[in-house]
């Protein structure tokens, strides 16, 4: 810590920077911190890849107002059995986690 004198009875103090900082930075200070805000990206990417694939890929999102008025299951059963087994095999999770087809379980 610097003391100046003002020439009057006010001062004021300054600060150094400790020499030893960059050493400090050096030693893994910061190593917490970093693990936590990657573990915070990886789950806001999945979060994210997620509800992108379920907007994109799920058979009954439909973003086009003609098909939003219908019922597609009833009107074109074979176009949607086709979305959902494309959804399923497009399933990211499902191919990390290697599931089966719940159909063999029974």
């Amino acid at each position: 810590m610097v003391k100046c004198d003002l020439g009057g009875r006010s001062t004021f103090t300054t600060s150094t920077i400790a020499p030893d900082l960059k050493a400090r930075l050096r030693k893994g200070d910061f190593a917490p911190v970093s693990i936590v805000l990657g573990m915070v990206v990886v789950a806001t990417s999945l979060g994210m890849y997620t509800a992108l694939h379920q907007l994109h890929s799920a058979p009954n999102v439909h973003l086009k107002k003609s098909r939003r008025e219908t019922i597609p299951e009833v009107a074109e059963p074979e176009k949607v059995m086709a979305e959902a087994d494309k959804f399923v095999r497009k399933s990211f999770f499902r191919k990390v986690a290697h599931l089966k087809d719940p159909t063999g379980f029974a």
